[in-house]
């Protein structure tokens, strides 16, 4: 799996649109987009803190909705 894919699953566990998550790790939506879209790296830094924001983000929504939480 590349890591463009990865970034499309993770976020795609969260049920937010690129422009949500951009917001919330404070990154542009075209940097969101040229990452899933695999037109620009993703580096290993800015990869660990997009797995730890849609882990958090993901684990929140389970709890509002009263579902259980998914793992990455």
């Amino acid at each position: 799996m590349t890591d463009a894919e990865k970034a499309r699953k993770m976020r795609a566990m969260t049920g937010l649109t690129q422009r949500e998550l951009a917001d919330f790790m404070r990154v542009s939506r075209g940097t969101i987009a040229r990452w899933e879209g695999g037109q620009s790296p993703i580096s290993a830094a800015s990869m660990h803190h997009l797995a730890l924001s849609c882990s958090f983000l993901s684990a929140a929504n389970s709890m509002t909705a009263g579902g259980g939480c998914d793992t990455l």
